[in-house]
């Protein structure tokens, strides 16, 4: 039967007394599994009828669960509008003899939405009259994640989640959700599979293969965070960048396989950041969840109500986190942050001004007589469609003439192509017009960078929120080499460390002394000791560290609290580089040794850094306090396995007395005698 604007279709099942019947009216809409009708005697609803090659006993099972599951997300009403937050199946329909058809769903006025992607660059929203400032786009950003939550909580999934799929109202701000029929979809007893996928949007785990039943969820939470990040940044994937090796891919799919994610607070060695990216003048708590989305394993990517959380803190004027920026009345920004929008605006402008002087300068310049080209009715041509003409004449023609035809001369060489024409004159205008483009492109180019990394003899601290990337600014890589010798010489009993040490020693007492910041050690001390505070003060406790260190950058001590607090929030590497900064400080304080150790992923370099710590410590009161900076609730809350680290803290201990008494160790498989449970 082919059903077309005019035919009749049901309501319900054909063995049902009570069936609705409706007419269907103009067509709005056809795609590559069904087409979309208006309902002229239900103006709320519209109906979508499968074309026959669709395969309808699929769907048929498919519309049936999810009318059986359906999502908390009821239409909004506001000032009189109607807001349908997500096109989901109402009722089946049939043919009179109970065939089935397809849906109806609620009506969604295509024409008061527009597309998310629409809004994301300020010049593309200005044009289309939508809203520019950064409010609006965390709002969108905080009511697609309450949507997905909803989804989830029934077992249900977008997949194909990307910004030109999604749809939202531009006055109210709400998300309207179309072809849901196209969802991953959990029935009773069996999952119905998404139609599509997008490359750019899947996660790293599932590039280049297909996507498993167990991995909906992560597939989904992964393309919100990258949604959420381009809502918030300008439109700016945040696998695109600057690569800085060769090796880099050169598409989005390669480098989320590879998680070259370069706007992390950790800076990441093969990709860089767009210019233009407003990454930095995010908060921290802010780009932590990015970084569990993009950098860490799928198991601790944040979850859709994480997310809800986390951004109406921001949505809400009330609450004062974000703020009109005071020179463009139209932007918006973080409390605390400069504004990313103007300084955008900025860099583009320089840009253009830097491009346009380069422009101008060579417009001005008059080209030597014997730079320019040879005209072209110089050049000897051949007339078009000439028949090629034999160079030998046929037997029978030996004699005739006009077969073969002469070799045409060879046209003289333009004399720019001559060695000898490029004369020391022309060479040295080549050079200058060379010397004036690059001067001008690095004059705006220079204008607009940031500044480089300040070397160690400068001592100046780097941008205070860049707190994951501080560790490793004033050069204490140096040290690195100096302190795995010294780990090593510890474990196998050498005389190298006390070399090691001399040379770290030496290198701590050239640098200004830190000061006491008794106040901080105070504040610190009562938060771990509890691990008691809401994330606003434990994110206070952190910029107040910050902000010292960034003041005082040879302080060891802040060092060590700022990589105690990295390893709280599961930022090992961060946590490593502090611990590191703090023994490039002042290698004779053993709890930088201690963190050093607990942050490695080596089981003997942890032995080793911790023993030398066991042996530098005053007393055995200060050794028993070190310890306890890192007791099993502390390396519960890091995801690191309390009872392996506990074994290795008893040998470090043991290895230390050894070394302490000036015994040699006689068996040096004695810290592997004892087996370790497996990571």
């Amino acid at each position: 039967m082919s059903v077309t604007a005019g035919s009749c279709v049901w309501t319900g099942d054909s063995r049902q007394p009570m069936r609705g019947k409706l007419v269907l009216g103009k067509l709005l809409k056809s795609g590559g599994a069904g087409s979309v009708y208006l309902m002229p005697a239900s103006p709320l609803q519209v109906a979508k009828i499968y074309h026959d090659s669709a395969n309808p006993a699929h769907y048929e099972r498919k519309i049936a669960a999810m009318l059986e599951l359906s999502p908390h997300l009821p239409d909004l009403v506001e000032n009189n509008h109607r807001y349908v937050q997500i096109a989901w199946p109402q009722a089946l329909l049939r043919d009179e003899r109970g065939r089935f058809l397809g849906f109806l769903m609620p009506a969604v006025d295509v024409q008061a939405t527009s597309e998310l992607e629409c809004i994301m660059q300020e010049r593309q929203a200005r044009k289309a009259g939508l809203p520019t400032g950064l409010g609006a786009k965390i709002t969108l950003a905080a009511n697609l994640a309450g949507v997905i939550a909803a989804l989830h909580e029934q077992g249900h999934h977008v997949i194909d989640l990307k910004p030109v799929n999604l749809r939202f109202y531009p006055q109210a701000l709400y998300m309207a959700m179309l072809d849901c029929d196209g969802f991953s979809i959990q029935g009773h007893g069996e999952r119905f599979e998404a139609d599509q996928i997008t490359p750019d949007y899947l996660a790293p785990e599932f590039q280049g293969r297909a996507l498993p039943e167990g991995g909906e969820t992560q597939q989904d939470l992964f393309a919100l965070a990258v949604v959420v990040f381009q809502l918030l940044n300008f439109g700016i994937h945040p696998f695109s960048g600057r690569p800085n090796s060769d090796h880099v891919p050169t598409d989005i799919p390669g480098r989320i396989a590879q998680r070259c994610y370069a706007y992390g607070l950790h800076a990441n060695p093969v990709l860089g950041p767009s210019p233009v990216s407003g990454h930095r003048s995010m908060p921290a708590e802010l780009r932590l969840l990015f970084d569990r989305a993009f950098e860490s394993s799928g198991a601790t990517r944040p979850s859709a109500n994480e997310w809800v959380v986390l951004l109406k803190a921001y949505a809400l004027r009330s609450s004062q986190r974000l703020i009109v920026c005071a020179a463009n009345h139209e932007h918006q920004h973080f409390a605390g942050y400069p504004c990313a929008a103007c300084a955008r605006v900025a860099l583009i402008a320089n840009t253009s001004r830097a491009a346009q002087a380069a422009r101008s300068v060579l417009s001005r310049l008059q080209v030597p007589q014997s730079l320019r080209l040879v005209p072209r009715s110089s050049a000897l041509r051949v007339p078009h469609f000439t028949r090629p003409q034999p160079t030998t004449p046929p037997a029978s023609h030996a004699h005739a003439k006009g077969w073969a035809a002469p070799t045409p001369p060879r046209p003289p060489r333009p004399a720019l192509l001559t060695g000898r024409s490029l004369s020391w004159k022309m060479l040295k205008f080549i050079f200058f017009v060379i010397f004036i483009i690059a001067r001008v492109a690095c004059t705006g180019r220079a204008a607009t960078l940031p500044p480089r990394a300040i070397p160690d003899s400068a001592a100046t601290p780097a941008t205070v929120h860049d707190w994951a990337t501080i560790p490793t600014r004033l050069g204490v890589e140096s040290a690195k080499l100096d302190v795995e010798t010294a780990v090593q010489a510890m474990l196998l009993g050498t005389p190298y460390g006390d070399a090691a040490m001399s040379r770290l020693r030496a290198a701590a007492s050239a640098r200004p002394v830190a000061p006491a910041n008794s106040g901080m050690r105070t504040s610190f001390a009562l938060f771990s000791t509890s691990l008691s505070a809401s994330e606003t003060q434990f994110m206070t406790l952190l910029d107040e560290r910050l902000a010292a260190i960034a003041k005082s950058p040879y302080d060891g001590e802040l060092a060590y609290e700022l990589g105690w607090l990295s390893l709280v929030v599961k930022e090992r590497d961060a946590a490593s580089g502090w611990f590191l900064r703090a023994i490039w400080a002042n290698p004779d304080e053993p709890k930088g040794w201690y963190g050093f150790g607990a942050t490695s992923t080596a089981d003997q370099e942890t032995v080793g850094a911790m023993a030398i710590a066991e042996k530098i410590a005053r007393n055995t009161d200060e050794a028993q306090r070190m310890r306890e900076d890192f007791r099993p609730e502390v390396i519960s809350l890091a995801a690191m396995d309390s009872t392996r680290f506990t074994l290795l803290q008893a040998r470090a201990h043991r290895i230390a007395a050894d070394r302490s008494g000036g015994s040699a160790p006689g068996d040096l498989q004695e810290w592997d005698q004892t087996p370790l449970p497996q990571r």
